[in-house]
């Protein structure tokens, strides 16, 4: 099998691709300020006021915040680019993270339990379901299914 070589400014992530045998290098995202920064958007939830989306949601729970900054600074260093940070009204919150039609939505329906969601429409793909805020392993195992063949 033949190993694709990229430009030095792209890098791609994992697998083989099966329409043309090239087997992709396998690379991340280096990013050092990954933690610092998503933990710092999740900090700025805090700040929202009561009714902050006008439809009377409540304050972001600052112990599912604190869960999910916990969670972030235990992903592997460099294991995708950082994702969105979502407000949700009923007081918790969402990371999400998109790749053109490719998308991993993690909400944090409380400090211990996470609800995901994996779409890809051109490969019919929608799951979801629940896991402990604990499962790394399961998490990166989602997260890496986002990256999987992804230049950046």
């Amino acid at each position: 099998m033949a190993t694709k070589t990229l430009p030095q400014n792209k890098l791609c992530t994992s697998g083989a691709r099966k329409d043309t045998g090239e087997e992709w290098i396998y690379a991340s995202v280096y990013d050092p300020e990954f933690t610092p920064a998503v933990c710092a958007e999740l900090d700025e939830l805090l700040r929202l006021p009561k009714n902050w989306d006008g439809y009377g949601a409540p304050k972001i729970d600052q112990t599912i915040v604190a869960a999910a900054q916990k969670f972030v600074a235990e992903l592997p260093e460099s294991i995708a680019w950082r994702p969105h940070v979502v407000a949700m009204s009923p007081g918790n919150l969402q990371l999400e993270w998109q790749h053109g039609t490719k998308s991993l939505e993690l909400e944090f329906e409380s400090p211990t339990v996470i609800r995901y969601l994996q779409w890809h429409p051109e490969m019919n793909i929608e799951e979801e379901g629940t896991f402990r805020v604990t499962d790394s392993k399961f998490a990166v195992e989602l997260i890496l299914w986002l990256m999987a063949g992804t230049c950046v």
